[in-house]
């Protein structure tokens, strides 16, 4: 959320503000829509790593939530040099590249990404720091889910995030985003930054800025996907423990777990992953209890925000 309200603001804190909003407007409605998509970029990490990115803002909260704030690995996880790590829902390989870096490159690695456009900047970047550095990567362009199946995407090219393979989901977020805009936009003045803006621009002019920028990142086109699960992925390559297996999937968190055979839950070690609401958290920590986890899990946007009614939570999970 805050990387959202963090493109708002800055939108609106230009001197030509009243243009740039009419201008925007009139290009998005009047221009023809077009499906190309953004030409694969580099973008240079603030640890000095050049990588591979699709949206700068996007590949910038990407550090921020994997280096940075060190979202996945916490709680008690560990990396160490000669793992096996399953990347499931890897867009463009940020937590990979990290994982890779964690190990110094000792590493065997299966990322799973489905949007091709995604898939591709996700291999090169593997390509370049992690298989370079000795590791062993498979880089599959797959979905995972409870069953192997052909499936459509809905693929948010101006905010690749999002992406999911849940149409409902996408209505639902998009609502909730839409609840939690006064509450993001305090809570982000709450921070000090940008002070000035929100005193020269009336909060209803900010709302709608974040209103419109809300609809071009839901903007979305459908993608054909091939879904496979975990245990084929096992089987197939003779998996006999993973290490750390990261779950980041936009509302299809349980398909995935679904795709695990009994057979293979002995094989997993560490968990973490995002879940979307809390009677989700309730099921899957009950579900991983049950198979001997030791579960942690905290509302990670209300924590950043106590006021959003967001129920995103992330749970770590380890035996």
């Amino acid at each position: 959320m805050d990387a959202v309200v963090s493109v708002i603001t800055e939108f609106a804190a230009s001197p030509f503000v009243w243009a740039s909003v009419s201008l925007f407007v009139a290009v998005l409605w009047l221009h023809p829509r077009k499906s190309s998509l953004p030409a694969r970029k580099t973008f240079q990490l603030p640890n000095g790593m050049t990588v591979y990115s699709f949206q700068p803002g996007e590949t910038e909260f990407l550090y921020d939530e994997v280096w940075k704030d060190n979202t996945y690995i916490s709680n008690g996880l560990r990396l160490k040099p000669g793992d096996t790590v399953f990347d499931v829902g890897a867009n463009i390989g940020m937590f990979s590249l990290y994982c890779g870096h964690v190990t110094g490159g000792d590493l065997n690695l299966f990322s799973f990404e489905p949007m091709p456009v995604i898939h591709d900047i996700c291999n090169a970047n593997l390509a370049k720091f992690v298989a370079s550095e000795g590791g062993r990567v498979h880089c599959l362009q797959r979905g995972v889910s409870s069953e192997p199946a052909d499936a459509v995407f809905d693929f948010h090219k101006n905010f690749s995030l999002w992406s999911t393979a849940r149409p409902e989901f996408n209505d639902r977020r998009k609502e909730r985003l839409f609840r939690d805009l006064p509450a993001m936009t305090e809570g982000f003045k709450s921070t000090g930054r940008m002070e000035w803006l929100f005193r020269l621009i009336p909060q209803s002019v900010i709302g709608c800025l974040a209103k419109i920028f809300l609809g071009v990142l839901s903007q979305s086109e459908k993608v054909p996907c091939k879904l496979i699960t975990l245990s084929s992925v096992i089987a197939d390559h003779h998996v006999k423990q993973i290490d750390l297996l990261k779950i980041d999937v936009e509302g299809c968190e349980e398909l995935v777990l679904d795709g695990i055979k009994e057979r293979d839950w002995s094989k997993i070690k560490q968990i973490t992953l995002e879940v979307e609401d809390f009677a989700a958290v309730e099921r899957v920590s009950a579900r991983l209890k049950k198979r001997g986890f030791t579960v942690h899990s905290q509302s990670s946007e209300r924590i950043a925000n106590p006021d959003v009614t967001s129920e995103v939570s992330h749970l770590w999970a380890w035996r």
